[in-house]
């Protein structure tokens, strides 16, 4: 790294929030930028609210303490925000109180190193960004808490036999090692200049550690978690290049990994029309708000990508809400761009999304995914699939269920206890189930065609691993036909023996079976689902999703099915998905 051994760059604000970015902010408040002015209205109100509430307290949850952490972290962000961009000084102290509680914990809770990587970064960036303001005595109790909570437990983890949690096992390729190392990373990026020696310490071992989960991000951007942890971990791999970009003058190549410049671009290009994501894996049911949206803004600075500048600019703010972070990295309005109307990326986990256009809240939208099984925060849906039309998710997946179900982490083996729960076996899903199986823990899946930004685009997807017991070969289509307004899902798959197929689709729109046809109504909205070819003899059935405690209760929901049995060899199964109004 090009100053790591010559020291930090000197002085503060250099995490985030730079002399150089908070001189461009002051100055859009002076020209009356007005959405640099509207954003800020939407801080300056939460910041509001935050000096009235009570201080953060330390309780452990189920285990964590993360959602402490969290709110503390967020508490500072928005009021640190305000005053170095109002001069208010009472964001200031209010920043500072939460501070001094934070310092004042028995611990940050290491146990569970979540907890303790964003409550260091909450300190981090306090007593970076109010380093001037603070007296001594302040600035003292914050490094030594970030070193006492953080980073010597760290370095002992490291140099342990076993090594920190992090790196151990499954972790050391998700959310989890690039969240641990990414906080450690901001906070010995804060007491560079006070020990200078634990901060390169700190940096030598958590920085290359972080390698094994950023190559998820390659080739296209995509991560396996599903998206909620998509973007929790884009979140850190941004703050720890920005932190050691604004510490050191180099982030030592973390920028150039393969697939990161192109991952928010990513998640903008897969939003629905109604600006909810996709939901497969343990997502938690919608879109994420500012947590995710100031990723476009990010992107658009650090990449100088016009198409991420326009998503973030064509943000919704109906929650009224503001990240702190879309103001650190505004991204100006950009030039007329011309987004995608089909993307797909490959991965460890793909994606591929299809619509028929942008800026129309009842344009045809449907997405499905790839990748294996054994994903960390997986289910068993390859090949599943959902749809928004006229405004309506017709096909849903309802992501996760509560993590505390006995056995919810019991996922090793086929027919292990998570994959007996719903929402996380095949039934749960919108995918192809044979003899009432679910796909395979092993099974993987990947695009084999690609024709897309056409007329009528498709992509092909083979499962075939995931079905080996009960087919030799299974491909899935997905494609949207006359005039990109309608869908077509096409199953093609070869069978050992004579085999039950049940095509699912999970719904909460209401359902009336027409004989060969299904009317879903919601919204005052009506799609109509036809099999265009199938064995013969195949049956709808209606049946309702709910659950029994403790599993979530999926009120409401309906899982739609078509079942037929089929002989051994060839069989095809053909579903068309079109509005009700269409000439049938």
């Amino acid at each position: 790294m090009s100053r790591l051994r010559g020291g930090a760059i000197a002085g503060h604000p250099r995490l985030m929030w730079t002399p150089e970015r908070i001189a461009s902010a002051r100055r859009r408040l002076t020209e009356n930028h007005a959405g640099f002015c509207a954003s800020l209205e939407r801080l300056v109100h939460e910041a509001e609210e935050l000096l009235k509430a009570p201080p953060p307290e330390y309780i452990i949850t189920e285990g964590r303490l993360l959602k402490v952490s969290q709110d503390s972290l967020r508490r500072v962000y928005v009021l640190g925000t305000a005053w170095l961009l109002t001069g208010d000084e009472r964001y200031a102290d209010g920043a500072t109180g939460v501070l001094r509680t934070i310092c004042a914990f028995p611990d940050w809770h290491f146990a569970h190193s979540l907890d303790m990587a964003e409550m260091t970064h909450a300190a981090a960036v306090g007593y970076d960004w109010l380093h001037g303001r603070m007296n001594e005595s302040e600035r003292h109790m914050l490094r030594e808490s970030i070193r006492q909570n953080a980073l010597l437990p760290a370095v002992e983890a490291f140099d342990s036999d076993e090594g920190p949690r992090w790196m151990n096992g499954i972790l050391r390729a998700y959310n989890w090692n690039l969240v641990c190392n990414g906080g450690l990373i901001i906070g010995a990026c804060a007491l560079a200049d006070d020990d200078s020696g634990l901060a390169e310490r700190i940096i030598e071992l958590a920085r290359p550690a972080m390698q094994p989960a950023l190559q998820n991000f390659s080739p296209d951007g995509c991560w396996p978690e599903g998206v909620d942890y998509w973007s929790y971990a884009l979140r850190y791999a941004a703050y720890a290049t920005e932190a050691l970009e604004g510490t050191f003058g180099s982030d030592g190549g973390l920028f150039a990994t393969p697939g990161l410049s192109a991952s928010a671009r990513l998640l903008a290009l897969t939003q629905a029309p109604s600006g909810e994501a996709m939901q497969w894996g343990d997502t938690g049911g919608k879109w994420l708000s500012d947590r995710a949206r100031w990723l476009s803004a990010w992107s658009a600075v650090r990449f100088a990508d016009p198409l991420c500048a326009a998503a973030a600019q064509a943000v919704s703010f109906a929650d009224e809400s503001c990240a702190p972070e879309q103001l650190i990295w505004y991204a100006e309005p950009a030039e007329k761009v011309v987004f995608p109307l089909d993307v797909l990326a490959e991965g460890p986990v793909g994606v591929a999304c299809l619509r028929s256009g942008w800026g129309d809240p009842a344009a045809c939208w449907v997405a499905v995914k790839t990748g294996f099984n054994r994903a960390n925060h997986g289910h068993l849906d390859l090949g599943g699939f959902e749809l928004e039309l006229d405004g309506v998710r017709w096909a849903i997946d309802l992501g996760t269920d509560d993590y505390e179900l006995e056995g919810n982490w019991d996922r090793h083996e086929d027919g292990a206890r998570r994959w007996q729960y719903f929402r996380y076996g095949s039934s749960g899903h919108n995918v192809l189930m044979i003899n009432g199986s679910n796909q395979l823990l092993d099974g993987h899946a990947q695009f084999v065609e690609a024709n897309i930004n056409i007329d009528s685009p498709a992509v092909t997807i083979d499962i075939s691993s995931a079905y080996k017991d009960q087919a030799s070969l299974y491909r899935r289509t997905v494609a949207l036909e006359n005039g990109r307004s309608e869908v077509l899902i096409r199953d093609i798959m070869e069978l050992p023996s004579h085999a039950t197929i049940e095509w699912n689709m999970l719904t909460r729109a209401a359902v009336e079976i027409d004989g060969g046809e299904v009317l879903l109504s919601q919204d005052g909205k009506k799609l109509r689902l036809r099999m265009e070819l199938a064995p013969a003899g195949g049956r709808w059935r209606c049946e309702s999703a709910q659950q029994p405690p403790p599993q979530s209760a999926n009120k409401g929901v309906n899982r739609l099915i078509y079942k037929v049995k089929s002989a051994a060899g060839n069989a095809e199964l053909c579903m068309r998905l079109l509005r009700e109004r269409a000439v049938l």
